[in-house]
This record gives structure tokens, sequence and C-alpha cells, in this order.
């Protein structure tokens, strides 16, 4: 999905199926909605395991769906739970 500007958007009422296979570290902040730092802290914490591509973090769409459902997310869950 993208804007006018050609910059990808994510709805937050997407269902997971929607989404693009991988997914920016804003994108998934939109979606669960919360801020990019919360999603960057969960990733820190081993909540949301990223793949690096160069520079830039992507987020796939199956990790996603773990981290929701609590199954791979350990602390980071409870923690964007608890916000």
């Amino acid at each position: 999905m993208s804007d006018s500007r050609g910059a990808s958007t994510v709805r937050p009422e997407a269902a997971l199926d929607e989404l693009p296979m991988m997914l920016k570290v804003t994108e998934v902040a939109s979606y669960l909605r919360v801020t990019r730092q919360m999603v960057y802290q969960v990733i820190r914490e081993g909540g949301i395991k990223p793949v690096r591509v160069g520079k830039a973090l992507r987020i796939s769409r199956e990790t996603l769906r773990d981290f929701i459902a609590g199954g791979a997310a350990g602390k980071g869950a409870e923690k964007v739970a608890a916000k």
C-alpha cells in the first residue's frame, strides 16, 4: 500500500494477511498503534526479531503475527499490551 507520494502506509484496521510480506518499523508501529520508539524497544528486548536489509530493518508479517499471538514475543508483548 502506498500514499500519493509513494510512501508505504499500513491501515491499522487491515487484516494481517493483507499486509506486505516485509514491513518497515513505522508500518509495524502504525499497525500496532504504538510509537516507532516502542517498536525499537521491543526489538532491542528481543520481542520482535527483525531482518536487516542493508542498514534498514524489516519485520516479516509472520513475525508480527507471532508477536501479536504472544508465541514468540516474550517480554516485549507484555510491555506493549500494558501501555
